[in-house]
């Protein structure tokens, strides 16, 4: 069976591998280019020189040779075909050794400075060749360009006549001037050399990442490494739907619908009277309030009465996802606990004020909170507690021992596995059990792993599986044997029946084995 994948999760989970080499190839680039300006900048100057051929005057003629000293005859004909043919051979010499020694002794420079930055080039069916030099400075390029002019035509005309007695002649055009604007040396070799550094780099990066990352990011590890089941996969939500709160998120299709299915899950608990669902996280920063109202949203959208209750006090967070919905705080709930009564509709929703640990601490352990929370059966099918961390929360154990059931949240790719192993660790010694994970800005909705035979997951604590236990569910959440679980048109069919409910809410906290005779909490 696959994975059915978030397309969107996915795209942003290959976001930052990608974005990683996109910017090692551009820091790398952008290195290559300004290494290559900045610290060896070089200038070009360039002079062009015409070369001819002329064939030898006829023996007849009697005009004697000219006297300008140029080695053109006095009579004979220009030979464009060899004109043509001559100037390979011209470039050729040029870009040889013994112009370049000639020129940097005439120039006063090292051979080196001249050997290999000086270039001839042509085009076919054209006699003019071009001088090309570079150097460090402006004016030694130009220097360059012109003393190897004045060399080549000094070495053409001392090699007299070229065949048949044919004259060549070299001719500048005209001299270099120096440049002031710097030419890069090797740009495009540079730019590949770097390029491809910074993507090495990059993968280089991605690949330690990958191999160090101790993060939760997929639902299938998220199983295999806490061995509890996943009750829902809700997708990233955006910052714009996020400050409307949980009610602005519920109207969407995509998180609604996990949601939907993870109450689904919850059904087994949550379809016996008077239970209580604690929703935690391994940290603050993991979404459980967020969760904990959509949670909440759910059940009231099934008919259930439910009672919403923050007891994250430290770092309270419900309240703002319903503004204007929670008319009491716990507090003031406490001393009074019959005006939460007068609160209309499906879904109560009590926020809290904020206050140091110490405080939030004794609060959940004072005898005042136990009997707000008994007084939430007269109008509560359903009680959910948004709680505190399990590795930085304060009064944890105190709520332990009065909910039925734990739902831990994980964020994908924020949680580590460490932190998330210990608070799963943390509850299975407060004897709590968990009813399942769900997955925050998850990529994918899971699937893909596959287990032998009696290796699926188990849930913290893991008793002996019944066989109608519910594969979302511990088998420690069934209903005791032998009792009969009430329908939706007999739940509160009579006050034998309510009175039945309380006689099964009953029991000590410390005696969870007994679950044949007793619930595994006090009320």
């Amino acid at each position: 069976m696959s994975s059915s994948l978030n397309r969107r999760g996915a795209v942003r989970a290959a976001g930052w591998p990608a974005g990683i080499l996109v910017l090692t190839t551009g820091i790398g680039l952008a290195a290559a280019f300004a290494l290559t300006i900045w610290v060896t900048p070089t200038y070009e100057a360039r002079s062009s020189m015409t070369v001819a051929a002329y064939s030898p005057a006829p023996a007849n003629t009697g005009r004697p040779a000219p006297a300008d000293g140029t080695g053109i005859p006095a009579a004979g004909g220009y030979d464009p075909v060899l004109s043509q043919g001559a100037v390979a051979t011209v470039a050729r010499l040029a870009e040889s050794a013994r112009v370049a020694h000639l020129t940097a002794a005439q120039t006063g420079i090292p051979a080196g400075a001249v050997s290999g930055h000086l270039h001839a080039s042509y085009q076919p069916g054209v006699q003019v060749v071009t001088l090309t030099g570079d150097a460090r400075t402006s004016r030694r390029a130009a220097a360059i360009v012109n003393t190897a002019a004045t060399v080549l035509r000094a070495q053409v005309a001392s090699a007299g006549t070229f065949g048949s007695g044919t004259t060549l002649t070299v001719s500048p055009w005209d001299r270099a001037a120096t440049s002031t604007t710097a030419t890069p040396t090797n740009l495009p070799r540079n730019l590949l050399l770097g390029g491809v550094a910074g993507l090495l780099a990059g993968l280089v990066i991605v690949v330690v990442r990958r191999r160090t990352d101790s993060t939760l990011r997929s639902t299938d590890q998220i199983e295999r490494e806490l061995q509890v089941g996943i009750l829902g996969t809700l997708p990233r939500v955006p910052d714009r739907h996020q400050r409307k709160g949980a009610l602005g998120a519920w109207r969407r299709l995509r998180v609604a619908r996990p949601v939907r299915s993870a109450v689904a899950a919850l059904a087994p608990l949550t379809d016996i009277p008077d239970r209580r669902l604690l929703v935690t996280s391994a940290y603050q920063d993991d979404g459980k309030a967020f969760v904990s109202a959509l949670i909440s949203l759910a059940l009231a959208e099934q008919y259930y009465r439910v009672t919403l209750v923050e007891t994250d006090l430290h770092r309270p967070g419900v309240g703002p996802h319903f503004p204007g919905g929670g008319e009491y705080t716990v507090q003031q709930l406490m001393s009074k606990p019959e005006q939460l009564k007068s609160a209309q509709g499906p879904l109560r929703v009590v926020s809290a004020d904020e206050c140091d640990p110490e405080l939030s601490r004794a609060l959940l352990r004072s005898v005042a909170f136990r009997d707000f929370l008994t007084s939430t059966r007269e109008h509560s099918d359903v009680l959910v507690l948004d709680g505190p961390p399990v590795l930085v929360g304060a009064g944890l154990s105190a709520l332990a021992a009065e909910c039925d059931a734990a739902v831990v949240v994980v964020r994908a790719c924020s949680t580590g596995v460490a932190e998330a192993r210990r608070a799963i660790q943390v509850l299975d010694r407060l004897q709590l059990p968990i009813a399942g994970i769900i997955v925050v800005d998850a990529r994918d909705e899971g699937g893909r792993t596959r287990y032998r035979s009696g290796s699926a997951p188990t849930y913290a604590p893991a008793p002996a599986p019944l066989p109608d236990a519910s594969p979302a569910l511990s088998p420690a959440l069934s209903p005791p044997a032998g009792t009969a679980v009430d329908t939706d048109e007999e739940r509160y069919a009579s006050t034998g029946d309510e009175a039945d409910r309380l006689t099964r809410s009953g029991g000590a906290p410390d005696q969870p084995a007994q679950q044949d005779t007793e619930p595994a909490t006090s009320r």
